[in-house]
């Protein structure tokens, strides 16, 4: 889903690069699945070293952890947006 979404997105933007990084950066089918979707399309591809590539919840627990968990926020003093405009999808 995510090499068919990419595709989309490259033939409709015309990038000349792909940056893949975070946790899923680590997982060897998608690394080869961009490489091979890159080459076709003539676009540069960048790619985090596996080292680099942490997950997210392990650096949010490990932050957390050295928090008081007094001074958290509750549920109820959150401000949420379930749709912020960056994570909505374009035509």
């Amino acid at each position: 889903a995510l090499l068919e979404r990419l595709d989309r997105a490259l033939e409709r933007t015309g990038a000349r690069a792909v940056v893949c990084a975070g946790g899923v950066a680590c997982n060897g089918a998608l690394r080869a699945g961009l490489a091979s979707l890159c080459a076709a399309r003539g676009v540069r591809l960048l790619l985090a070293r596996p080292g680099w590539c942490t997950d997210n919840a392990a650096m949010i627990a490990g932050w957390a952890g050295t928090q008081d968990p007094a001074t958290w926020p509750t549920p109820w003093t959150l401000e949420l947006e379930p749709h912020p405009p960056l994570a909505r999808a374009t035509p």
